[in-house]
């Protein structure tokens, strides 16, 4: 078996998103799983900028939703953009909703100066430090642990827990 981009299964994002008569993503991932591919993977590329993207974290969702085998995975995901609750409950959503199904690639991010980014408040220095310190508290988080943020004075436990997806 190998691995397949829905983009290789549709003709364009452009196309998918404007041209209604295109199939969109669920079509695509159930392509996918009858051509017997092992994976099927989405980048994030929404940049702000009108560059045609659909959101990395919904568009595996819905693959999930109209498959059962086929692996599903981020390739990759800009984790700086991301506060590591929110991605955290966004992984452990993805990981029932797939059964289990998911592969994590994750990366600091290629367009920091993109209007998404400065929108969100993202600086464009420092992405490798966040991104090692969302990925330490990701696994506690995604597995259901309690976690300690002192910053805001609080703690977290996320439910229901879900087996932490591999990392790439």
């Amino acid at each position: 078996m190998s691995m397949i981009e829905i983009g290789a299964v549709l003709p364009t994002a452009m196309d998918e998103l404007t041209d209604p008569g295109t199939p969109g993503v669920a079509v695509a991932a159930r392509a996918v799983e009858e051509r017997d591919l092992e994976s099927l993977w989405v980048a994030d590329l929404v940049l702000g900028d009108g560059t045609l993207a659909l959101e990395p974290t919904l568009a595996l969702a819905a693959a999930a939703s109209v498959t059962r085998r086929v692996r599903l995975g981020f390739g990759v995901l800009s984790v700086p953009p991301r506060p590591a609750p929110w991605l955290a409950a966004q992984v452990a959503t993805l990981q029932h909703l797939s059964a289990d199904r998911i592969i994590l690639g994750v990366g600091v991010g290629g367009f920091p100066d993109s209007p998404l980014w400065r929108a969100l408040g993202v600086p464009s220095t420092g992405r490798g430090r966040t991104t090692d310190a969302v990925l330490d508290l990701l696994p506690p988080l995604v597995t259901g642990e309690e976690v300690r943020f002192a910053s805001a004075d609080t703690t977290l436990r996320l439910a229901p827990p879900a087996p932490m997806p591999p990392l790439l």
